[in-house]
């Protein structure tokens, strides 16, 4: 959470929302992919059509 709140990632605006994560798939209880770094997150279906990959404000410059 930390390293998400500090890109300016509020992790609450994603619910509802189609996302796409970039990460290893793992079985725990069900697959599962661990997002460490908000660069792993996409919001699929943005109103242009194409997926939106959420930046790092550090990173986007």
């Amino acid at each position: 959470m930390p390293s998400f709140e500090a890109a300016g990632l509020d992790l609450k605006s994603l619910e509802g929302k189609k996302i796409r994560v970039r990460g290893w798939v793992e079985k725990r209880g069900g697959p599962r992919i661990e997002a460490t770094r908000s660069g792993q997150i996409e919001v699929v279906g943005a109103a242009d059509g194409m997926a939106k990959t959420i930046v790092p404000k550090d990173e986007g410059k």
